[in-house]
Formats: structure tokens, C-alpha cells, sequence
């Protein structure tokens, strides 16, 4: 078995790559994996990026896509491209570190033995590279592998849905009473959810400049930006949507998902100040539409992207993991380096 490192990929390696990760066991959405996702941060704020590629013979056995970032890139996104080229490169030597969104991923039924000879290698790999680990899962046990006396370690945690063998209405039925309440009073009012189109998509950056804050963000809106961002995962195989939740027309709050293969995650949750003035519920009917477009596109797996475990959790943290369990998911939890 060796190692392989690469910071370019040819177009045959990129195939290679998306046909492993199809049909590898990987832990997280796959999407996190890709050559996409690196080509995205890369392009979008300038993260280097290196796959590490375990091979036995000719064949992938292994991958880990690891990332090369540096804390503030949120927020130099305003500034002019020039300037925000600049600062990154001064970020890079003071606020560098590497991170990864997914585990390694393994190609299916590998013995132990290959799996536990390919983690020293990458995590060797990842030691020697000169910059600390910051937001970086591994799987339970794996500390063994890295010098504990240098490193944090804080439990994480995210509850997946996992639609393989089960109907809508078996789902639905799992949910808890605090979201199947406010799912039937948001329909019963005639709120309904859409995807975003590009023709809706001007008027939803305008909802959005407007309203991004009522949810703590302050990120660059525009809509070339967020054109590019969606056009950048329009590829076979690949999902990025946005659901947005409509009342009289009028924009209440919106969701998205990305993913690979049949498995996604959701991000961007966004809500107006009138439905949050007004205590309109309408989270819960965007992730139950969004279940439902999993069972139309046959996705299997569906990541409600993270809480915090801990016991010390801000009451802002608890509030996130209660809203996710309600939808009955299965509890995941792992070990973080931060």
C-alpha cells in the first residue's frame, strides 16, 4: 500500500475519484470529498487543497481531501477581489491551519488491517505538513494516532436521516409532535415551499440582503456570486438547491442542501423578520419538502449538519440540537481536533 498526494487533478483522476467515491462507505456526504468541493473552496476562497489517495495495487482504497484554510476568509468576502487576494496571503502565514469535512472514506469491505495501515499513512501525512488541524472529525479512537499533548479534542455531533427502507409516510410518522405541529399549521395556512429558480433569483437576493441578519450573518449577497456558487455543483451526479418558503408570494425563510451521489446536507438557514416578529413557523415545512425531494430523486441520506453535545453548550447550541431531533434522525456523534 502507498500514499499519494495531489494539488492537481487530471480529468481521468477526477472520474477515478467520483466513481470511488459513489460506491465507498463514507461517513458524511461524499460531496465533502469531491473534486468539486475542493475546486468550490478554492475558487471561492482561495483554500488550498491536497487529496491523499491510499492505493493497494492500481486501486483506491482510501481518500482524504484536506484543506489548507486560514481563519477570516468570511469576512474579507466584501472586499474587491485584489484586496481580499492580498489579505488571504497574510492570513495563510498567521491564521493558517488545515481542516476536512469528512472522514477518511473507505472503499467498501476492506479489512482492518488495510484500514488501520491507511489511517497511519494519512495521519502521518497530516502531521508532517507544518500547520495545526482546526475543525477536523476523526472517528472514535483515532487519537491514538496523533500526539494528544498538542492537540484539542471536543465532541460533535449530527443527527442523518436515512431513508434506504422506508416510505415518506413511515418518515413522517417519526417525527415528534413539535414538528409535525407546525408542519400541518404552516400548510393549513397556505404557506407553501419551491425551489429556488433563476427566475426567482433576483428577488430572492433582494429578500436576502434584506434579512440575512435576523439569523447572525453578514456575508457578501449578490447574485452573480450566489449564480456561481449554485452553477459551480450543476454536474452530473451532484445537488445543490435552495427551498424557500412562500406566504401571499412573500418570502418567510429559505434552506439549502448540497450533496453527491445519494446523499446531502443542509445549510443556510435563512428566515424574514416578519415571519420571526410574527412567530411563523416555517423551518420545519422546508425540511419536511426537502425530505419529500428525497424520496422523488431517490437520495438516501440526509445530514442535518451538526449540534454541540457537550454539556457546556451556549443555550443558543441546545436550541439547535432540540430543533434537529425532532425529525427523529440517527445520533451521531465523534471525536473534533479544534
Amino acid at each position: 500500500m502507498r500514499l499519494e498526494s495531489y494539488e492537481l487533478l487530471k480529468n481521468a483522476l477526477i472520474i477515478e475519484i467520483e466513481k470511488f467515491l459513489l460506491k465507498a462507505n463514507s461517513k458524511f456526504n461524499p460531496l465533502f470529498s469531491s473534486p468539486l468541493w475542493a475546486n468550490r473552496l478554492n475558487e471561492l476562497f482561495f483554500f488550498k487543497f491536497r487529496f491523499l489517495v491510499i492505493r493497494d495495487d492500481n486501486d483506491i482504497v482510501a481518500l482524504h481531501l484536506i484543506f489548507e484554510g486560514y481563519r477570516g476568509y468570511a469576512r474579507i468576502s466584501k472586499f474587491p477581489l485584489y484586496f481580499r487576494y492580498i489579505l488571504h496571503k497574510i492570513l495563510f502565514l498567521f491564521c493558517g491551519y488545515q481542516t476536512c469535512y469528512n472522514f477518511i472514506v473507505f472503499k467498501k469491505n476492506i479489512n482492518q488491517s488495510k484500514i488501520n495501515e491507511s489511517k497511519k499513512l494519512i495521519y502521518n501525512n497530516i502531521q508532517s505538513h507544518g500547520k495545526k488541524m482546526a475543525n477536523f472529525p476523526i472517528y472514535n479512537n483515532d487519537t491514538k494516532y496523533f500526539d494528544l499533548q498538542k492537540l484539542n479534542i471536543l465532541k460533535w455531533g449530527t443527527y442523518i436521516l436515512n431513508f434506504s427502507d422506508s416510505s415518506y409516510e413511515d418518515v413522517f410518522n417519526k417525527y415528534k409532535r413539535s414538528a409535525k405541529k407546525p408542519i400541518n399549521l404552516a400548510r393549513s395556512k397556505g404557506i407553501q415551499v419551491r425551489r429556488l429558480t433563476d427566475l426567482d433569483l433576483q428577488k430572492y437576493i433582494v429578500w436576502l440582503k434584506l434579512n440575512q441578519k435576523v439569523t447572525g450573518k453578514n456575508y457578501l449577497v449578490s447574485e452573480k456570486s450566489l449564480k456561481k456558487d449554485l452553477y459551480l455543483l450543476r454536474k452530473s451526479g451532484y445537488i445543490n438547491e435552495i427551498f424557500v418558503a412562500y406566504f401571499n408570494n412573500h418570502i418567510l425563510g429559505s434552506l439549502g442542501i448540497w450533496g453527491f451521489g445519494n446523499f446531502i446536507s443542509e445549510y443556510g438557514v435563512n428566515i424574514s423578520s416578519y415571519a420571526k416578529k410574527n412567530k411563523i413557523y416555517v423551518q420545519e415545512l422546508i425540511k419536511d419538502e426537502i425530505i419529500k425531494y428525497c424520496f422523488k430523486n431517490d437520495i438516501k441520506y440526509y445530514d442535518l449538519s451538526g449540534f454541540n453535545p457537550n454539556k457546556n453548550a451556549s443555550d443558543k447550541a441546545k436550541s439547535i440540537k432540540f430543533f434537529k431531533e425532532k425529525f427523529n434522525g440517527v445520533k451521531i456523534t465523534y471525536d473534533q481536533i479544534i
